[in-house]
């Protein structure tokens, strides 16, 4: 199957720049794993068909293909 990389936004904005979801959602991921005492949570909203259930699934997969022993456990 095709991957198209996702774009990200702060809000629904047009006019608002987009970034890359995936570099977006790795650092959120790293300052979290730096900080376990400071809980976050990352909403990921979208239309119906954006692709949200997809870009999880790669990450998910991408992040147990990474796990290293006491890295933090990928859950879906």
């Amino acid at each position: 199957p095709i991957y198209i990389p996702l774009c990200g936004a702060y809000s629904g904005k047009i006019e608002e720049e987009s970034f890359d979801l995936q570099v977006k959602v790795r650092e959120f991921l790293v300052s979290s794993e730096d900080n376990p005492h400071n809980s976050k949570v990352m909403l990921l909203l979208g239309d119906a068909g954006s692709g949200k259930s997809a870009f999880v699934r790669r990450l998910f997969q991408q992040l147990w293909e990474e796990f290293k022993i006491g890295d933090s456990i990928p859950l879906w």
